[in-house]
């Protein structure tokens, strides 16, 4: 019975742990996914103003949703390619699309 109170309490504090950060993740997603509309709607609001510093930072933020469709990645990989000449800034915010793009085409992601 000398091991018995040890075990038990080492199994007890490890379902403990893995019951909070469930939690904290399956809020997390939540968060992310009541996000996302607003997340899109300012990266094209940003496009329309044409404001390059809300571009990249916006749209990093959107492909960094877990959330994000294929279809936003293609256009937002499509305006950083036709901006990129005017500011070199946006070969990083291609990229990152391009990335989460394949990420998702490959069967990785949700492909939405």
């Amino acid at each position: 019975m000398d091991n018995g109170t040890p075990l038990f309490v080492t199994l007890l504090i490890t379902a403990i742990l893995t019951v909070v950060i469930q939690v904290g993740l399956y809020k997390h997603r939540k968060k992310q996914k009541a996000e996302y509309p607003k997340q899109w709607e300012q990266f094209e609001l940003s496009l329309k103003m044409n404001s390059h510093q809300d571009i990249i930072e916006r749209g990093n933020k959107v492909i960094y949703n877990k959330f994000v469709p294929t279809k936003h990645l293609e256009i937002i990989q499509e305006a950083a390619r036709e901006l990129e000449p005017k500011n070199p800034a946006f070969e990083e915010l291609r990229l990152n699309a391009y990335d989460k793009w394949i990420h998702h085409t490959k069967g990785q992601g949700h492909g939405i």
